[in-house]
C-alpha cells in the first residue's frame, strides 16, 4: 500500500501568509497516474506506521520522528523523501547543501531515465551531498546559470530490511510552473533566433511560458527550427512512476493502478478546428476531408458564425460545436478580453445550436491575460475543456507546456483549489505549412505524444485549406491514418473530458491474498467499460476470478509501459466495488 504523510497545519500557514505551497498537488498527480495512496498526518502516521511505502512531503517536529522513520525502515517498510529531507538525513544517508531554485537534471546513464530525451527541466530541489557509502546515487544538478553540481537528483539506500530514498526535485511546483506558467501581464520574450517573435503588442497563452529557448527546444530534422520537442513534465511523471516501481519491487509489495486510456489504447488523438472568417466552401472542404479521414472532430466556431447550412452539416455529421473565443476586437462588438464578451459569445452560439451540449473552447490567437482567471471564467460558464494552452509560433509549438495530458488547473490563491475545466494542450497547427508546422514535425509531434502515451493535438484552420492544392486538408487525412496505425484513436474535446472523469473517480487496490493468489479490489462511483487496469510485475500466466459484482474480463496481455512490465487486464465493472482474485498459475514465480 502506499501512503502520503504531509504537514496540512503547514500548508494552510503558507497560504494564510498569501505564499504559494504546491505541497498538495501530489495528489493530484497520484490521482491521474491512477494509484491509489492514503493520506496521513505526522501524528496518525507515528501511531500506526502503516506497512508498505510510505512517501513523506511534509516536516513535524516530533522528537518521535527521526527513530521511528529508522525502525520503519528497518522493519521491512519503505519511505521516499519529496523535495526535502524533513529531517531525516541519518537515514538517508545524506548532508543538506544549498538548494537550487531552478535548473536541469543531467541523468546520463541512469536506469531511471533510460529511453526518455528531455531536458528535465526543474524548479527548486534541495541541494545535498551522499554521506554514507551504502548510498546508490544518480542524475547530475544543473544549474540555471549552466554550473554542474556534484549534487546527486535520485539516492536509494537499503536500511535493515527496508529502504529509504530521496527524490531532490519538487516535482510538484515543477509540474505546477511548467503547466501553468507564470502569470500574463506582459509580452514574453522572444526566441533569440527569431523563430518565435513574442512581443507583437497582445497577450497570450504561450507569453506565460518558463522552458528555455536554449535547453529545452530540439530539432526533429537537421538545420530546422527548434522548437518543444520534448514533453518535460511527461518524463518526469515516466521517472516518478518508475521511482515508485522500483521501491515497491524491492519490498514486494503489488502496485495496480488504472491505465491512461481505454481498451488498453497507446494514446488519444484530437483535431481541432478554430474557424476564422467563417468560409462556407472552406468549412465543406474541410468536412470532406473529415469524410475521408473516418473521424470525428471538434470545431471550435468563431462569432459571428457560419451560415445555416453550414451548422447543420456539422452536427449531422457527428462533430463536436465548441467556442472560439474571440478576445482580439474583431468581427463583433463583443470581442474584448472580459468575462461579460466570453459569456456573450457563448450565449450567441448556444443560440444558433440550441440542441448541442456545447462543453469545449479555444481562444482566438490562444489569447490570455491573468493567471488562472479564464479557467474560471469557463468554469462558471459550465465548460469542462479549454484548449487555449499551446504556441503561437513555429519556434514554439510542441510541448510547450511539456505535456500533451490533459490536466485540471488549480488556483494557487484558493489553497489549490482544482479547477474543474480540463485543460488539454494544442501542440500545433496547420501542417504541411512550413511556416507553421512541416509533414516531418506533425509525425514528430505525433510520435513523441504516442511514446509518453498523450493527446496528439492538432489545430486545421478550415480557411487554410482549398489554396495551394488544398495541402492541408491532404495532411490531416494521413497523419489520421498514420495515428491509427500506430495504434491510436481520434476522440472530440468532448470524449476526452468525459473519459477524464470517469477514469478518475476509479480507485484500485492490490493485496496479496495468500501464496499464489492477488485481491484486487475496484471501487467506482459509476459503470466503467473498457477500463485498462495495470498489475505491476504480474505475468500473464494467471487465472482470473471475478468474486464480487460480476466484473466482465474482455481480455490480458503483458505489456509494457513507463519502461516498467504490467500484466494489463481489460475490464467491464459495474458501479460499486468490484473484486478480483488472480492465482498464479507459473510454478516458477509467485506473487
Amino acid at each position: 500500500m502506499l501512503h502520503i504523510v504531509w504537514n496540512e497545519t503547514e500548508c494552510k500557514r503558507a497560504w494564510s501568509e498569501g505564499r504559494h505551497d504546491f505541497t498538495t498537488y501530489l495528489f493530484e498527480m497520484m490521482d491521474y497516474i491512477g494509484l491509489s495512496y492514503e493520506k496521513w498526518d505526522h501524528k496518525q502516521w507515528l501511531l500506526q506506521q502503516p506497512s508498505g511505502l510510505t512517501i513523506v512531503i511534509g516536516s513535524t517536529e516530533s522528537e518521535l520522528w527521526t527513530k521511528s522513520c529508522m525502525d520503519y525502515c528497518e522493519q521491512g517498510n519503505g519511505l521516499l523523501a519529496v523535495g526535502n529531507m524533513y529531517g531525516l538525513q541519518d537515514l538517508l544517508g545524506v548532508t543538506t547543501l544549498e538548494p537550487v531554485n531552478e535548473g536541469w537534471i543531467r541523468w546520463d546513464e541512469a536506469p531511471l531515465a533510460q529511453g526518455l530525451q528531455s531536458s528535465f527541466h526543474f524548479f527548486e530541489a534541495i541541494g545535498m551531498e551522499v554521506s554514507a557509502a551504502d548510498v546508490q546515487a544518480w542524475g547530475v544538478t544543473v544549474q540555471r546559470n549552466g554550473l554542474n553540481r556534484s549534487d546527486p537528483a535520485f539516492t536509494i539506500r537499503k536500511v535493515g530490511k527496508g529502504y529509504a530514498a530521496l527524490l531532490t526535485v519538487n516535482l510538484m511546483k515543477t509540474f505546477y510552473m511548467i503547466q501553468h506558467g507564470i502569470p500574463v501581464y506582459r509580452d514574453g520574450y522572444p526566441a533569440p533566433d527569431g523563430s518565435a517573435p513574442l512581443d507583437e503588442g497582445f497577450l497570450k497563452a504561450d507569453d506565460a511560458c518558463v522552458l528555455d529557448w536554449q535547453q529545452d527546444r530540439n530539432r526533429s530534422v537537421q538545420d530546422g527550427i527548434p522548437y518543444y520537442l520534448h514533453p518535460v513534465v511527461d518524463e518526469w511523471r515516466i521517472v516518478w512512476i518508475r521511482i515508485l516501481h522500483e521501491l515497491t519491487g524491492k519490498l514486494q509489495l503489488n502496485l495496480a493502478q488504472t491505465w491512461f486510456w481505454p481498451d488498453g489504447l497507446d494514446g488519444i488523438g484530437l483535431i481541432s478546428h478554430d474557424t476564422d472568417l467563417n468560409s462556407a466552401p472552406h468549412a465543406r472542404s474541410m468536412l470532406q476531408r473529415l469524410r475521408e479521414a473516418g473521424i470525428k472532430s471538434t470545431w471550435c466556431i468563431i462569432m459571428p458564425g457560419y451560415e445555416e447550412g453550414v451548422n447543420r452539416q456539422i452536427v449531422m455529421e457527428g462533430h463536436e460545436v465548441a467556442l472560439h473565443y474571440n478576445a482580439m476586437g474583431t468581427e463583433i462588438p463583443q470581442s474584448g478580453w472580459s468575462e461579460q464578451h466570453f459569456n456573450a459569445q457563448l450565449a450567441m452560439l448556444k443560440e444558433q445550436f440550441p440542441d448541442q451540449d456545447i462543453v469545449s473552447n479555444k481562444n482566438h490567437y490562444l489569447r490570455w491575460e491573468g493567471d488562472v482567471q479564464f479557467y474560471q471564467w469557463c468554469e462558471r460558464a459550465g465548460l469542462g475543456v479549454d484548449q487555449s494552452r499551446g504556441g503561437t509560433k513555429r519556434g514554439n509549438k510542441g510541448f510547450l507546456v511539456g505535456t500533451c495530458h490533459p490536466y485540471l488547473p488549480i488556483s494557487a490563491t484558493e489553497q489549490n483549489r482544482l479547477i474543474s475545466t480540463l485543460s488539454v494542450p494544442t501542440l500545433a497547427w496547420d501542417p504541411p505549412m512550413d511556416n507553421r508546422c512541416t509533414a516531418e514535425e506533425a509525425r514528430a509531434l505525433l510520435e513523441r505524444s504516442i511514446t509518453v502515451n498523450g493527446i496528439s493535438h492538432f489545430l486545421f484552420h478550415p480557411a487554410a485549406g482549398i489554396e495551394d492544392e488544398d495541402r492541408v486538408g491532404k495532411m490531416l487525412v494521413e497523419l489520421v491514418h498514420y495515428g491509427v496505425q500506430r495504434g491510436i484513436a481520434w476522440w472530440t474535446s468532448k470524449q476526452i473530458g468525459q473519459w477524464f472523469h470517469l477514469r478518475r473517480q476509479v480507485r484500485i487496490k492490490c493485496l496479496k491474498k495468500r501464496e499464489r493468489v492477488l485481491e484486487v479490489i475496484i471501487e467506482s462511483g459509476s459503470p466503467v467499460r473498457s477500463l485498462a487496469i495495470l498489475l505491476a510485475d504480474v505475468t500473464d500466466k494467471v487465472k482470473l476470478h471475478p468474486a464480487a459484482n460480476d466484473a466482465s474480463l474482455n481480455g490480458m496481455r503483458q505489456v509494457e509501459r513507463f519502461g516498467c512490465r504490467y500484466l494489463e487486464v481489460n475490464l467491464d465493472i459495474k458501479e460499486g466495488k468490484s473484486i478480483l482474485f488472480l492465482e498464479d498459475m507459473d510454478t516458477a514465480q509467485t506473487f
